[in-house]
């Protein structure tokens, strides 16, 4: 990505990672764009998580401070809270 409005933010193993991630950031206020190389959908390739520039400070910051739970990173996964959860 050439687009100087856009920094590199981390690149990820799996793009699962990599939405769950940027759904965390965006709930945070943080804009998000994702860029992998697969060729197919469901394919492993690294994928590269980019914030806007003015935001990029933030984001390392929420990262850094991030201590989500397991039913945090479910609900982030499926949408949904688990048993007994509201």
């Amino acid at each position: 990505m050439t687009d100087p409005t856009w920094k590199l933010l981390t690149t990820l193993t799996d793009h699962p990672s990599a939405l769950l991630l940027a759904d965390g950031l965006s709930k945070e206020g943080i804009s998000v764009r994702l860029m992998s190389d697969a060729m197919l959908l469901g394919q492993a390739s690294a994928t590269r998580v980019y914030v806007e520039a003015p935001q990029l400070r933030r984001a390392r910051w929420i990262i850094s401070q991030d201590n989500w739970s397991d039913e945090e990173l479910a609900y982030l996964s499926v949408g949904e809270l688990g048993a007994g959860e509201e």
